[in-house]
């Protein structure tokens, strides 16, 4: 299987897509996956794109990612893992670029995007997907033959801002 990444529509409409999620009204966190899901579901090898806070069992608490990964967990198509590790850390690589120039995480080589692209992470939020489970610490931001850009176009902010 072939698959193709172009790193530099990817970070294009990813920049695109984080402004558009945090005018929605999103927190940093969670914004970050969201126009992280919007961007990569365009991808025919994209099955389905989860947030998740592994380290710490939370979910979105608000706009200071003070030091704290995003976690992405990603479920493809792809065959091999070999592969699966290049995208990740190609996409890990340009994600990470793209906020330090925007001026959202730090510099000093801390990555604030994490990805789990096919590791078990993923395989366990797909598979309690799967049996009609709420996968435990993730929400399922993107699922294959689901949700298309014009549906997520009229999506409404989960918080409000008081």
């Amino acid at each position: 299987m072939y698959v193709e990444i172009d790193v530099d529509k990817i970070k294009k409409d990813f920049q695109k897509n984080l402004s558009r999620a945090l005018s929605i009204g999103y927190p940093l966190k969670y914004a970050i996956a969201k126009a992280l899901s919007w961007t990569l579901m365009k991808y025919p090898w994209v099955q389905e794109i989860y947030y998740s806070e592994i380290s710490l069992g939370e979910f979105v608490e608000g706009e200071d990612i003070d030091g704290r990964d995003v976690d992405v967990l990603i479920k493809t198509s792809i065959p091999s893992t070999n592969i699966s590790r290049s995208i990740e850390q190609q996409l890990e690589d340009t994600l990470n670029t793209v906020l330090q120039e925007l001026g959202l995480c730090p510099s000093n080589g801390h990555n604030i995007v994490e990805l789990h692209i096919d590791d078990i992470y993923a395989r366990c939020a797909s598979e309690a997907t799967l049996n009609g489970r709420t996968p435990h610490n993730a929400i399922l931001l993107y699922k294959s033959g689901t949700a298309t850009f014009k549906n997520l176009e009229k999506e409404t902010p989960m918080w409000t801002k008081p």
